[in-house]
């Protein structure tokens, strides 16, 4: 039996706005730790 899934208009906006925060916060998390390895590997400081 499958239930049918109710998301409120106020749940899905909280929801979207943690996937986008998420999604920022990955990007340039990635972004600093390539720019980390790139000045390691170059050897400057």
């Amino acid at each position: 039996m499958i239930l049918p899934l109710y998301i409120d208009p106020g749940t899905g906006s909280m929801l979207f706005s943690i996937l986008i925060g998420a999604a920022a916060t990955l990007f340039f998390l990635a972004k600093a730790l390539l720019l980390k390895i790139k000045l390691f590997l170059s050897g400057k400081k």
